[in-house]
């Protein structure tokens, strides 16, 4: 099945150290340039959360794809 992500918003606690507050937005925006308009393969819906969190290393909050003919 292939799936392009046509929004999607990433788990980027505020709390976590490894960004800095006031980088949050900008990481935000970069990885989602990253992956808005991809067309991923996947077995099912579920597996294209799980491409993505393990290729960026970030939750997904949310994820919107269109299904795409072959």
């Amino acid at each position: 099945m292939n799936l392009k992500v046509t929004q999607i918003n990433f788990d980027l606690d505020p709390g976590d150290d490894s960004i800095p507050q006031e980088h949050i937005d900008q990481v935000q925006q970069e990885l989602q340039q990253d992956y808005i308009g991809e067309v991923f393969t996947v077995d099912d819906e579920d597996s294209l959360v799980d491409v993505i969190s393990d290729a960026s290393g970030w939750c997904i909050n949310s994820i919107e794809y269109e299904v795409q003919s072959n």
